[in-house]
């Protein structure tokens, strides 16, 4: 019920997709910007400065104040949130974790699943995706700007921690005590699943049950043709069936290893253990950035 309007120094396709839904876009430097008379209040993502003339503005009005991370975390339904985070690899881990709640929702009559990702799936041409009511809502959890501490999900996944944004953290120790913050935040009776080279100290901080690749939950790379990888993979008291990715790279398999893992491991919970609905689930034949058989 509210009017949106914005800004942006350049225009694209999102800007584009925001115009027809009726937002009041400008274009442009920011000093040919100006805020609405009739403005409640301002958002804006972590890298717009403290200078900018619009901030500036709102601050002198008294208008409310948000940072993206900060709003974003507002739009997350309680219990049933699931962040994805690490160095590398969480925008496409975040899709496949969608597209696998996708099929567990289709397999076993549950709510649709939404997410709101740092990319656009190719196959879906957005961002982002509105879940059914009681749906699981997927979210890239970035680490810049410590912007993943807004989030409380339900499930985790981190896939890697690695030396980035050192301009902000200024050496990987923060950036780890960061990351052990964020899995911290993760509900005890949730699930938090790991990469193997996530350092053990982080998933130490975690107050819920952890499975990690290579300890809890096992992958097996099958034949490889053309860079696609097929894959069966094991976990606490289930096993896929063999799966085929779209997506090249043994890294993709990794991920897709991940999302799966923490995809079953709710699902399983809610059915009261491992069921055929479950493992034989259209969760293995999405199109797109998803599976096949």
């Amino acid at each position: 019920g509210h009017a949106l309007s914005g800004h942006d120094r350049e225009a694209s396709p999102f800007t584009g997709a925001l115009a027809a839904l009726g937002v009041d876009l400008a274009i442009g430097d920011e000093e040919g910007a100006h805020l609405p008379e009739d403005a409640q209040g301002i958002v804006r993502s972590a890298a717009v400065p403290d200078g900018d003339p619009q901030l500036v503005e709102a601050r002198e009005r008294g208008l409310v104040e948000l940072k993206y991370s900060a709003l974003a975390a507002r739009l997350c339904p309680p219990r049933r949130t699931l962040g994805v985070a690490g160095t590398h690899g969480k925008t496409s881990s975040a899709w496949m974790l969608h597209h696998a709640l996708l099929g567990v929702a289709e397999g076993l009559g549950t709510p649709a699943p939404g997410a709101l990702v740092g990319g656009t799936e190719r196959t879906l041409e957005t961002n982002a995706v509105a879940p059914a009511a009681g749906g699981w809502f997927t979210v890239e959890a970035c680490e810049y700007d410590r912007s993943f501490l807004e989030l409380a999900p339900e499930g985790a996944i981190v896939t890697n921690v690695e030396a980035d944004h050192l301009d902000y953290y200024q050496n990987l120790d923060n950036l780890e005590r960061a990351f052990g913050r964020y899995v911290d935040r993760v509900h005890p009776d949730g699930l938090l699943v790991v990469g193997s080279q996530v350092p053990e100290r982080i998933e130490l901080c975690a107050p819920c049950e952890v499975w990690r690749l290579g300890r809890e939950i096992h992958l097996d790379l099958l034949a490889e043709r053309r860079g696609r990888f097929g894959m069966r993979l094991r976990g606490p008291g289930w096993a896929t069936p063999g799966l085929a990715l779209s997506v090249p790279g043994s890294f993709n398999a990794e991920n897709a290893a991940l999302a799966l893992a923490l995809a079953l491991g709710l699902a399983t919970r809610a059915a009261g253990g491992p069921t055929r609905e479950v493992l034989t689930s259209p969760i293995w034949c999405r199109a797109g950035d998803g599976f096949s058989p």
